[in-house]
């Protein structure tokens, strides 16, 4: 199972700054075990913020299965933005 997390940073360099609908992303594998949420947030902002601390808007969080065919549907996601 992965967790999914599409993101911007409040002050967006770049492509990023150009264009508003363009999002990040940052997922989480879970082999063996399914977290909460909450546990994946608390790693998503410590990794986000180990250099400097950074503001983010979050615009979608979501769980996919293990598998082959839900790996075609995060790229699709993943292309939509």
């Amino acid at each position: 199972m992965s967790v999914h997390i599409r993101y911007r940073f409040n002050k967006e360099v770049g492509d990023y700054l150009k264009d508003e609908h363009m999002t990040r992303g940052y997922t989480v594998v879970e082999t063996n075990f399914e977290y909460p949420f909450h546990r994946v947030l608390k790693e998503f902002y410590k990794d986000i913020n180990h250099k400097r601390p950074r503001g983010v808007q979050i615009f979608n969080i979501w769980r996919t299965p293990a598998g082959e065919a839900n790996y075609k549907m995060e790229e699709q996601e993943r292309r939509r933005g």
